[in-house]
């Protein structure tokens, strides 16, 4: 009997290392930071969706198998063909940033399997922008409207996604390219706009030099009445306080005056002194 014994123990024996060198792979899985898997048991109802694995050593039996999944954010960039409003054709480069939701790994597997990309996020991403885009004329996309077509985009690709157990973290509209017709219809029209504009700017910056001038001359009169001043004396109180401000300039050489009751200012560069007289 004990003979028995022991050839049965080594077929087993046999039999176990064969199993282990078939389906060890399978039997012994690592799951990774940054990874979930999902179990498939072939014989106990397919697909569990709830129970995932998460990080570290574990081992499954060798007739169900794990799926692993990437959970950290992914990038992926697409240029687009779309069509505005009045079907002109334009091309344009997107950026988006997202994640499968960890916990529903099982369900997004089952629905859209590991090409998710490729059969979910790329064609929501294109449809989207196209949907959103053909509510706006390409100058108003180009220029204006960017930031509310990059908003809607944003707005509807993460309801989307979301509903389809992903989630998006951020999406950019990176560049714009409009055919050579288009590109240079919109130039004309800006270079109109900013012609407009600068002719608007010119006009105000006008009309608040007349103000000031009118501020101006207003003060002037306001302290001639103070004063008691008339023209003549006004003239001739502007030519003393020029002539002080030169006097006490660094930079003064000569200040000669004829008629009248100003001073004359004379300064040389050798002695530097000032001399004043009356020029009668």
């Amino acid at each position: 009997m004990e003979n028995q014994g022991l050839p049965r123990m080594l077929v087993f024996g046999i039999i176990g290392l064969i199993i282990i060198i078939i389906f060890g792979s399978q039997m012994f899985i690592t799951i990774v930071p940054g990874e979930k898997g999902v179990l498939f048991k072939r014989f106990d109802g397919g697909l569990d969706h709830e129970n995932l694995y998460n990080q570290g050593f574990h081992f499954v039996a060798p007739w169900n198998y794990v799926e692993k999944y990437n959970i950290k954010y992914q990038t992926v960039t697409e240029i687009i063909e779309v069509l505005d409003e009045k079907a002109q054709k334009m091309s344009i480069e997107i950026n988006v940033r997202f994640a499968p939701v960890p916990g529903r790994i099982g369900y997004l597997h089952e629905n859209f399997g590991q090409q998710y990309i490729e059969t979910l996020v790329k064609p929501e991403v294109s449809a989207t922008a196209r949907r959103v885009m053909g509510d706006f004329e390409a100058e108003e996309i180009y220029s204006t409207q960017r930031k509310e077509v990059e908003r809607r985009i944003l707005e509807e690709l993460t309801n989307v996604l979301a509903k389809n157990d992903v989630v998006l973290q951020t999406m950019l509209i990176k560049t714009i390219t409009l055919s050579e017709y288009l590109q240079a219809k919109i130039d004309e029209k800006l270079g109109v706009d900013q012609e407009k504009e600068a002719k608007v700017i010119e006009t105000e910056k006008e009309v608040q030099e007349k103000e000031r001038k009118k501020a101006e001359a207003e003060g002037i009169k306001n302290f001639m009445d103070l004063a008691g001043f008339d023209n003549e004396q006004y003239l001739r109180f502007l030519a003393i306080k020029a002539t002080q401000e030169i006097a006490t300039s660094s930079n003064s050489k000569f200040v000669i005056s004829s008629g009248g009751e100003l001073p004359v200012l004379l300064q040389t560069e050798s002695d530097s002194k000032t001399q004043t007289s009356s020029a009668k």
